[in-house]
């Protein structure tokens, strides 16, 4: 029951573009033998990278478990840290996707995927529209049991990430004051672009997700009473949208 809430949280609050699902899930798919070891990636400074063909993107919460309890939840030392994603276009058990952390000094890295779930993320109950809750290999980087939450976040769930599916050769975040009006689709407001990444190392965003007020696209979604978001990648021909939410 704890689990599920964590869950719930995470795509209310610091999911890209997600919807809280309908129904239970219907399909489990997992991987026999998976080591729990994430593979690090080397990032250069100077090569110029090509575009690469993205299916999906989502920011989630990092999730850090203790037997160490406290008023305001787990506290270190931390026994366990995990990410779950969810996409909208189904992978295959085995592959790799990219974990960005997000306004922090931890470069990005590859984990592989282990579990593949089905859920309903349809607001309609006669609706089916399918969606994969994604388990990770397990955090053992030991900048992720070392770290302080970020201002304004519990320990147990110190900072969000941006997974990006497949794994691509070179990542990494781009801070809002690095940003222009004409470096992001038009309509959308810096303050409210939650993640900013890099894919060809040009100084440019390459993915975004963008998260605001329902009844003002530019305002941040901080204290609003509902949120909803965006999410685009570049393509070739400029920016598609490949996901848009908001609450059922």
């Amino acid at each position: 029951m704890r689990r599920a809430l964590i869950l719930l949280l995470a795509v209310l609050v610091g999911a890209c573009g997600t919807n809280t699902p309908s129904n239970q899930p219907k399909q489990v798919t997992e991987v026999a033998n998976a080591s729990p070891a994430p593979t690090l990636r080397p990032t250069p400074t100077s090569k110029q990278f090509p575009l690469p063909e993205v299916k999906n993107v989502t920011q989630e919460m990092v999730w850090r478990e203790s037997d160490n309890k406290g008023d305001d939840g787990d506290l270190p030392p931390w026994k366990k840290i995990n990410i779950d994603a969810r996409l909208n276009e189904k992978p295959e058990v085995g592959e790799k996707v990219t974990v960005v952390p997000l306004d922090v000094e931890i470069s990005p890295f590859d984990l592989k995927i282990l579990k593949l779930t089905e859920e309903n993320k349809s607001c309609d109950q006669k609706k089916h529209v399918p969606w994969w809750l994604v388990e990770l290999e397990e955090i053992t980087r030991k900048e992720f049991f070392e770290i302080k939450a970020i201002a304004g976040r519990r320990e147990e769930y110190p900072f969000d990430v941006c997974v990006i599916h497949p794994a691509v050769e070179f990542a990494r975040q781009l801070k809002k004051e690095q940003l222009t009006k004409k470096m992001i689709p038009a309509g959308i407001s810096i303050n409210t672009v939650t993640a900013a990444i890099d894919l060809t190392n040009d100084q440019e965003p390459d993915v975004l997700v963008v998260l605001y007020c329902c009844r003002d696209t530019t305002k941040e979604a901080r204290d609003c009473d509902y949120t909803c978001g965006k999410i685009f990648k570049k393509t070739r021909n400029g920016w598609k949208l490949i996901e848009e939410h908001q609450p059922c």
